[in-house]
């Protein structure tokens, strides 16, 4: 199985937890030949989940690896030649029954061998919304009120994903300006931004946001339209 689809919204996450309580090995993009050598020997059989494998496509042997993992047959074949200490005590070839999901971010960035190799299997675009990809990091990630912006923000958010909430949390925690990261991460237009500040600003009556406005009457109450629709605030 290939998972498609843009960084940071948990493919490799939602791969391993749907695979809870079957047996399985995750390979990273760092991983050397070797060390997937030595994980295939000691897990003969278990689902081998592929974290990126963009990343991977540096090394010529590991795509070697990659159309020996991805055979159809339900019982494949690993073939290394080595002479490496690292390889003691193993016996080459061997056989093993793996089933392998891999991560990718676009089908197209990869060679052509390789796409060959990997349209043998189901192709699926992971496309979740941005309800979808907040209600799973709400599941593991603690912060709430960088979770508040990011929920409250999620309509209007043209990109969404778990990484921002991470990096979010790491200049928080720095004490630097994490809400306007996020809002520029995932691409707000200033003017939602400016609206939301007018809305909290204590002001005798409209026409004093409207004043504060950097453009016409109609255009703040265009745009206090489409902050509305976009938060779920109702002027009161």
């Amino acid at each position: 199985m290939v998972i498609e689809g843009v960084p940071g919204i948990g493919k490799t996450h939602n791969a391993a937890k749907a695979c809870a309580g079957q047996e399985r090995v995750i390979l990273r993009a760092h991983a050397t030949p070797a060390a997937i050598i030595k994980r295939l020997y000691e897990n003969r059989n278990c689902i081998i989940i592929i974290d990126d494998i963009d990343g991977f496509m540096s090394n010529p042997s590991v795509k070697s690896l990659m159309k020996m993992l991805c055979e159809l047959e339900e019982e494949k074949t690993i073939y290394w030649d080595s002479t490496a200490s690292v390889f003691a005590g193993m016996v080459t070839p061997f056989d093993g029954r793996w089933e392998t999901i891999v991560c990718c971010n676009r089908m197209g960035s990869l060679d052509m061998d390789l796409q060959a190799v990997l349209n043998r299997g189901i192709v699926i675009r992971f496309e979740p919304s941005n309800a979808e990809i907040l209600e799973e990091l709400q599941s593991w990630f603690a912060d709430k009120e960088i979770l508040g912006e990011m929920r409250q923000w999620k309509n209007a958010a043209t990109r969404f994903d778990f990484r921002m909430a991470l990096l979010a949390k790491c200049l928080k925690d720095a004490g630097d300006d994490w809400k306007q990261y996020l809002q520029e991460e995932m691409e707000i237009s200033e003017k939602l931004v400016l609206m939301r500040e007018l809305q909290a600003r204590e002001c005798r009556c409209e026409m004093d946001r409207v004043k504060a406005w950097p453009g016409s009457r109609q255009d703040y109450y265009n745009w206090k339209k489409g902050y509305e629709e976009v938060t779920g605030w109702m002027s009161q």
